[in-house]
């Protein structure tokens, strides 16, 4: 089984397919995760990270290319990535989805920022990730019709609640 998993910044992308993979047992891939690590010699912030990979088409195409490779002879895995339903042919196109509000909270919990400073760092992160995926990819990852299961995950539960959701959608 492929799963591919995209989401908003915020949205819960990472930690639910973190918890699907467990329950799953299955190997998890996650695009910003192989990024940070090529540029892991850096501390830079999220918005900092958006704008470098916004204007560096060199290093977004080699992670998509590690991205390829890892998952190129695999047959069940999640792939965590904001391109998911373009980068893999999976059985299971996810989209989470929550209320700008409901995330920023989520983002400044997560990387101790102010409610009001993770807003307008989320504000632009989209922006500029929008204009990247259109201008490199010519794709609209937020548009509903990339995928066949929709989560909005505005409720503030835990990870293994819309986890469970999920995977009451898959085996249906």
């Amino acid at each position: 089984m492929i799963i591919a998993i995209s989401g908003l910044p915020g949205s819960g992308k990472s930690a639910i397919s973190r918890e699907l993979a467990k329950r799953l047992k299955l190997k998890r891939f996650s695009w910003g995760e192989l990024l940070k690590k090529e540029i892991k010699k850096t501390k830079v912030n999220k918005l900092f990270l958006s704008k470098l990979v916004h204007d560096n088409k060199k290093l977004n195409n080699l992670i998509d290319n590690k991205i390829k490779k890892l998952i190129k002879r695999r047959k069940n895995y999640i792939l965590d990535s904001r391109l998911s339903s373009k980068l893999a042919k999976a059985d299971f196109y996810i989209y989470l989805f929550a209320p700008q509000s409901v995330r920023a909270g989520r983002i400044a919990g997560r990387d101790g920022l102010s409610y009001k400073q993770a807003l307008k760092e989320i504000k632009l992160r989209e922006k500029l990730e929008m204009e990247q995926y259109r201008k490199q990819y010519n794709f609209d990852y937020t548009n509903k019709r990339h995928y066949n299961i929709l989560i909005n995950t505005g409720k503030k539960k835990p990870a293994s609640y819309y986890a469970k959701e999920i995977l009451s959608k898959i085996k249906t």
